[in-house]
C-alpha cells in the first residue's frame, strides 16, 4: 500500500493454475512422448548405482562395523555425520553452485558419492568408515538437491508431481538389490 492507503497496481498479469486433467494413461503417454522425459529418465536410472551406496550406508554398513569392530562401535554416531552434514552442506553448496548446470552438479556429485567407498576397500578402520560417511555426504549434498532442481526444470507445467515421483523411483529401485545383499 502506498501512503494513501491504495493498493500499487502492476503491470504483470498473474493468471490461476488450473491443472490439466487426463487419465493416468494419457499422463503417461503425454510424458513418455517427449524428448526430455527420456534424458530425464536416463538421468534417474544413472543414480540408481549412486542411491545403492546410500542404501548400503543404512543397511550395510552398521552390520559391517558390528561385525569388525564389535558391539560398542559408535555405529549411531558415524550415521549421523551423513544428516549433519547434509543439514549444513546442501544450502552452502547450492548457493554458490546456482549458475551450474544441474546436470554438471549431478554429474560430479555422484562421482564423489561414488568414490566414498574407496575408502573401506584401502582400510578396515573406524576412520575409513568415517571417511567414507563423510565423503558420501559431500557427494550427496552436490548431487542430490540438483537432481530435483533438474527435475522441476525440464517438466511440463502441470505435470511436476509425475516428474517428482519419477525422480524418486531410483531410491525403491536401489532398495531390491541392497536388501537382496
Amino acid at each position: 500500500e502506498n501512503q494513501e492507503g491504495e493498493r500499487g497496481s502492476s503491470s504483470a498479469k498473474v493468471s490461476t493454475f488450473v491443472p490439466a486433467k487426463a487419465s493416468m494413461w494419457d499422463i503417461l503417454r503425454e510424458t513418455a512422448s517427449t524428448k526430455s522425459f527420456w534424458r530425464f529418465l536416463i538421468v534417474c536410472l544413472i543414480t540408481v548405482n549412486v542411491r545403492m551406496i546410500f542404501r548400503h550406508l543404512d543397511a550395510t554398513l552398521p552390520k559391517y562395523m558390528v561385525r569388525e569392530f564389535g558391539e560398542d562401535t559408535p555405529k549411531g554416531t558415524i550415521y549421523s555425520i551423513n544428516p549433519a552434514l547434509i543439514i549444513i552442506l546442501v544450502p552452502i553448496v547450492t548457493a554458490a553452485t546456482t549458475d551450474v548446470d544441474p546436470l554438471v552438479m549431478i554429474h560430479f556429485g555422484s562421482y564423489i558419492s561414488a568414490a566414498s567407498v574407496f575408502f573401506l576397500v584401502i582400510s578396515t578402520s573406524i576412520w575409513a568408515c568415517i571417511a567414507f560417511v563423510v565423503v558420501l555426504s559431500v557427494g550427496e549434498a552436490v548431487w542430490s538437491p540438483r537432481l530435483y532442481d533438474y527435475t522441476m526444470k525440464i517438466c511440463k507445467e502441470g505435470r511436476e508431481g509425475t516428474y517428482m515421483a519419477l525422480s524418486s523411483a531410483p531410491l525403491f529401485l536401489a532398495k531390491l538389490p541392497v536388501g537382496f545383499l
